[in-house]
């Protein structure tokens, strides 16, 4: 078995990045585009040079985090990790809005490097990503709820409004299944996938639903338990979550040097207020990458905090354009690295 992007990019995944790219060109258009023009040609090149330095090391700070996870089940080089972890990133940004999408892609791989499980390799990729999200969450509380006092900016108060009200119906269904515990439901949800015409596969490989049932039980029982190991943990837990706060605050910290570096100065709330917002807003569009909706929400709220046009629209571009190297180029390259490697027998 080997992944394909194919797989998880197809005429959908197109169509919304082709929107994306659209958006992108519109809020570019609404801008006057010459002042940023002007403000790339004031670019200081060591101030540049540093603030890539920042975001590629929290990609690195990032796949140190897992690998905590994931070197409780078995010991894993730093190097050999790195791919995986990437490979995980261009999924997770194809994949239009939130969902398990880079996570099944580093489980399928860490899987075949660690020899254990895919269900206990999820596990690693799913506990890192919360243990990230607990960090965030009072970055996010605040940011959000400075927006709905302060910022004037009807559409990015929107976009938070229905995010918010998405996010609750979602976790109110989610929380009632869960204590409903339906097992009719459960089964009748695994049928459904078992017979589903493009999930043919599944009936070469289980002659039977019966097989196929039961190997879905015994692969969520070792998902669990390999769960509760990693929450029990807590000293791994803790220290996670501060190089994910390390790796937050670099991602403030590398956007205000970049910004002072045009001559302009803006404050550490500000800061946090642009990043965390824009960031949410693009994960949750639905747009495979944020791309367009994250751009236009940082360069209309850099505009708010008082920053100038050109300024925050060479800032915006500056930093998105080091976010699709990293994720759809050397995530593309780690993909098909991994896929080589291992057809070769490497």
């Amino acid at each position: 078995m080997v992944f394909s992007i194919k797989k998880y990019f197809g005429l959908k995944e197109a169509v919304l990045l082709l929107l994306g790219i659209i958006i992108f060109f519109i809020v570019l258009r609404q801008i006057k585009i010459e002042e940023a023009f002007l403000a790339f040609q004031r670019t200081n090149l060591q101030i540049l040079l540093l603030f890539i330095s920042i975001k590629v090391g929290q990609y690195l700070l990032g796949n140190y985090k897992w690998k905590i996870f994931v070197d409780r089940l078995r010991k894993v080089s730093y190097t050999k990790l790195l791919p995986v972890y990437f490979s995980g990133m261009i999924v997770d940004n194809l994949v239009p809005g939130p969902g398990f999408g880079g996570e099944p892609v580093r489980a399928y791989y860490l899987s075949r490097l660690i020899k254990r499980s895919t269900a206990k390799c999820f596990a690693t990729a799913l506990m890192d990503s919360i243990v990230f999200s607990i960090a965030l969450i009072g970055f996010l509380i605040i940011s959000i709820g400075y927006v709905f006092l302060y910022v004037k900016i009807p559409i990015i108060r929107v976009a938070l409004k229905v995010i918010i009200v998405a996010l609750a119906a979602a976790g109110g269904l989610f929380v009632y299944f869960f204590y409903k515990k339906d097992g009719a439901l459960f089964d009748k949800t695994l049928k459904f996938i078992y017979h589903f015409r493009l999930f043919r596969a599944l009936q070469k490989r289980f002659s039977k639903y019966l097989h196929f049932r039961d190997y879905v039980r015994k692969q969520f029982s070792e998902f669990i338990a390999t769960m509760k190991l990693l929450g029990g943990d807590i000293s791994a837990s803790l220290y996670s979550i501060l190089i994910s706060l390390a790796i937050i605050l670099l991602d403030f910290f590398g956007a205000k040097i970049l910004i002072s570096s045009f001559g302009e100065h803006i404050s550490f709330l500000s800061i946090m207020v642009i990043m965390t917002v824009s960031g949410f807003i693009g994960y949750y569009a639905g747009i495979p990458g944020g791309i367009g909706v994250a751009e236009g929400s940082m360069i209309l709220l850099f505009v708010f905090f008082g920053i100038s046009v050109g300024v925050a629209t060479a800032v915006t571009i500056i930093s998105r354009i080091i976010f699709y190297i990293m994720t759809y180029g050397i995530g593309y390259l780690s993909f098909v690295y991994i896929n080589l490697t291992k057809s070769s027998g490497n």
